[in-house]
């Protein structure tokens, strides 16, 4: 979905003939970080690695209130929205 976003936006700003290089790279970055994390959860649930080693792959752990798993950057649950505590 993210790589369609991309390229839809690459078009759009050729169309309009409008450059945003700071809004593509932002873009990439988050593309990049979405595909790390990903492959991060493809080899934990392929080794079968405890819960420790699946925060390393970006994600911050479960909302207390509806148990949805979170990214380690994230402030709130993307489910319900409920504020998420900082742990160190």
């Amino acid at each position: 979905m993210q790589l369609r976003d991309i390229g839809g936006f690459v078009l759009e700003m050729d169309r309009f003939r409008r450059d945003r290089p700071d809004l593509l790279a932002a873009k990439l970055a988050e593309a990049a970080s979405t595909e790390r994390e990903l492959r991060g959860l493809e080899r934990v649930l392929d080794e079968q690695l405890p819960l420790g080693e699946l925060r390393q792959a970006g994600i911050g752990g479960a909302c207390s209130n509806c148990g949805a798993v979170h990214g380690s950057a994230d402030r709130y649950c993307g489910w319900c929205g409920n504020p998420l505590s900082r742990q160190a």
